[in-house]
């Protein structure tokens, strides 16, 4: 399985003008569409959609939701024939900015237009906020999405700064999925 990060697409996406993200979006899916295309067939993929973390701090930032999902679906719609796309993962925080707490924020989410068998991955787990918030935007987001989704820590375990606060993500992940 590979795994394609990309930092610029997505915020290339959130830093166009509104009219101007829909194509930018495609011209970027397009690119990271290329590499799988590239690869053999048979191949397995998950695309990570990020907003960076250089020194705990993002690249860019997301007026609501809509970059992400332009870009997730531009992806989906461009995959390759031949080549297995698994998930993407969708920021919901920004590296030490924790999630938005607005509805409004996350209400693009419902023209999410990934396949059945695509797993999409909300990166919202974020050392700031307690299980109750946790459990308030996991299922905002599953609501909106329409779908199950799979949960992941913000920016990935690495932006931790000790193995405890990494160890700490992975028991709040724990304690969302025994609560469901």
């Amino acid at each position: 399985m590979f795994q394609i990060e990309t930092v610029v697409a997505l915020v290339a996406v959130a830093q166009a003008d509104d009219d101007a993200q829909p194509g930018v979006a495609e011209q970027m899916a397009g690119t990271l569409v290329d590499v799988a295309a590239r690869a053999p067939e048979g191949a397995r993929f998950g695309t990570h959609l990020c907003l960076g973390d250089f020194h705990h701090r993002a690249y860019g930032s997301m007026r609501d939701v809509r970059p992400l999902v332009l870009l997730a679906n531009a992806v989906a719609a461009q995959w390759p024939a031949g080549r297995v796309l698994d998930f993407v993962h969708a920021p919901f925080a920004a590296a030490t900015e924790p999630p938005i707490p607005e509805e409004a924020f996350y209400e693009p989410l419902s023209d999410l237009a990934l396949p059945d068998d695509v797993r999409f991955i909300a990166g919202f787990l974020h050392e700031s906020l307690d299980t109750a918030a946790h459990r308030n935007l996991l299922a905002r987001i599953e609501r909106l999405t329409g779908r199950e989704v799979d949960i992941a820590a913000a920016c990935g375990l690495g932006r931790r700064d000790s193995d405890e606060e990494a160890f700490e993500q992975m028991r709040e992940t724990a304690a969302l999925l025994d609560q469901r």
